[in-house]
């Protein structure tokens, strides 16, 4: 098994006032401004980011009696598309790989078959109030979102994906493997072949309006990584299936992007 790293590599604290009221952009140690979310212009505490996301607050509402209702407000958060890579080297559809597996005509992993993971620093963790059922309300009404953030961080595997710089590219297939290729030599130093989308996937339909694209690319030689300056990589891996399985099992693969995307390539873990 390849190691996880376990060194700091981050945090998260509160925007404040000190970062937004200046008369010049603040910017960041790599000398690009830090405040990249604008309000909208639309609705009511709505934040644009140019560089492909959105929160626009919404309010749901249902129709009843043929007419739409108002229920409740919420986050939707809107992004450009983009891509979750599997890399791989050998046959995902080759001999199947246990005697579970025959006769339900599910394909899996074949013999030799290899998965490129990237460690990944992601601002997680476990919570920290006691009522699990009264966890936020404990957060807020208690001060505690700053204790919060100053716990959050962990090392984690997880399959090279992401956005690719805005650009005008009309033809959306165009884009997203753009992005794949773009995302896996950058993450995991990938280059890749073959690429083709296999799916797609929600991470959550209750605030994503939009699926994400799941590509399978075949691995035609492995690189340096080469990270843009906001990202905080580790090391990279070449997994089978059991690994996958391993990594699962210790939490150190739980990114859920990820996991449906092995399974929509075929990889059974």
């Amino acid at each position: 098994m390849a190691e996880l790293r376990t060194d700091r590599a981050g945090a998260l604290r509160l925007l404040e006032l000190r970062d937004v009221r200046k008369a010049e952009p603040v910017k960041n140690t790599f000398g690009k401004p830090l405040v990249g979310w604008r309000s909208s212009v639309f609705g009511y505490g709505g934040l644009v980011n140019p560089m492909g996301y959105a929160v626009m607050r919404c309010v749901v509402q249902k129709m009843i009696d043929g007419h739409l209702e108002d229920l409740y407000d919420q986050p939707v958060l809107i992004e450009n598309p983009g891509a979750i890579v599997v890399c791989r080297i050998g046959s995902l559809t080759g001999s199947l790989t246990s005697r579970a597996s025959e006769g339900s005509g599910r394909t899996s992993a074949g013999p030799g078959a290899r998965v490129g993971l990237v460690q990944n620093w992601r601002l997680v963790g476990e919570r920290i109030a006691t009522t699990p059922g009264q966890y936020v309300r404990e957060l807020e009404e208690n001060g505690r979102w700053d204790e919060l953030f100053r716990t959050l961080g962990a090392w984690r595997w997880e399959l090279p994906q992401g956005l690719a710089p805005p650009s005008d590219e009309q033809d959306l297939t165009a884009f997203v493997l753009k992005s794949a290729k773009l995302e896996a030599v950058e993450e995991g130093g990938f280059v890749v072949r073959n690429a083709r989308i296999a799916g797609r996937v929600n991470a959550s339909p209750t605030f994503f309006p939009h699926a994400q694209y799941v590509v399978d690319a075949e691995i035609a030689r492995v690189e340096s990584q080469d990270a843009e300056d906001l990202e905080m990589l580790g090391g990279t891996w070449l997994a089978t299936p059991a690994d996958i399985r391993q990594l699962v099992i210790a939490g150190e693969l739980d990114n859920a992007m990820s996991l449906s995307a092995l399974a929509i390539a075929g990889v059974h873990f």
